[in-house]
């Protein structure tokens, strides 16, 4: 693959992340629950984060921090959104992870 095209496809993939990341804020925002961008979401929310002239970062998920009681609330906002877990699990879906994160896809 040439770099430009590779290139094309990274901002195209950036574009279709910072929509989720829009849809995601959004929707928490309407249940009031604050959230904390970190890593990669921050580069997509301030594109001057990054240093001038990088490319966009190479990203396979959009990591958040939300307060552990705004779980559940959280949880029930992204499948109202056509959210669903990653991985599904036999534990009841609305109890945080043990290791504190769960992963969801549209």
């Amino acid at each position: 693959m040439e770099e430009t095209d590779y290139l094309a496809q990274l901002k195209a993939h950036e574009a279709l992340q910072y929509d989720e990341l829009k849809t995601v804020i959004s929707k928490f925002n309407s249940l009031n629950i604050p959230v904390m961008l970190i890593k990669g979401a921050v580069d997509l929310a301030v594109p001057d984060n990054r240093p001038p002239g990088s490319l966009p970062r190479d990203m396979g998920d959009l990591d958040l921090l939300i307060h552990e009681s705004d779980w559940k609330k959280a949880v029930q906002g992204l499948y109202d959104s056509g959210y669903c877990p990653l991985i599904s699990s036999e534990n009841d879906s609305f109890a945080p992870p043990d290791i504190g994160q769960m992963d969801f896809v549209r």
